[in-house]
């Protein structure tokens, strides 16, 4: 493996094959072949350590090469970070998706075994809306990610609720 430079480019790109695991075709993000070389020695070292996750993130370009040669040479904890951070969906959409599974046919309560309510999915949509108002990202729902959320306490959503409001149900929803 080879550090090389394609149509005449600035930068360096790798491109590995490696039985049993998936192309890795990345671009090195560096005008410097000894770094470029570097970061092919990180990928040798990440596939000898058995790290099929990293490398199939590098696969999919949820992480740069660089991101992940910079954190392996300094910090090799911070690897598990920056794992776990690229492999968490964002919790709008998630949330987005669940709303919409309950709204449908296939959408049956695990407790009643019944459709839900068009009056419980509203319920539902106010409070999570109001649970992304009141996060610390400034209430955007595409950034929030569920450790991040998780690191915010429920608590402190439950002490901005209005007076009167109970645990089972908030009196916000209409």
């Amino acid at each position: 493996m080879r550090p090389m430079r394609r149509n005449g480019g600035r930068n360096y790109e790798l491109d590995v094959r490696w039985r049993g695991y998936p192309r890795l075709r990345v671009a090195c993000g560096t005008t410097n072949k000894a770094r470029a070389g570097a970061m092919g020695r990180t990928l040798t070292a990440l596939r000898d350590a058995g790290r099929r996750d990293l490398l199939g993130l590098l696969a999919t370009h949820r992480l740069t090469l660089a991101e992940v040669h910079d954190a392996y040479t300094r910090d090799p904890v911070a690897l598990e970070q920056m794992k776990a951070k690229a492999e968490s969906p964002r919790l709008g959409a998630v949330v987005d998706e669940w709303l919409d599974w309950c709204k449908s046919p296939a959408g049956l309560s695990t407790r009643t075994k019944r459709l839900y309510t068009p009056k419980t999915v509203r319920r539902y949509r106010v409070s999570w809306e109001g649970f992304f108002a009141a996060l610390p990202l400034g209430g955007k729902r595409g950034s929030a990610t569920s450790p991040a959320a998780s690191c915010w306490t429920i608590g402190e959503f439950a002490c901005g609720r209005p007076a009167g409001a109970s645990a089972r149900r908030s009196k916000i929803a209409p």
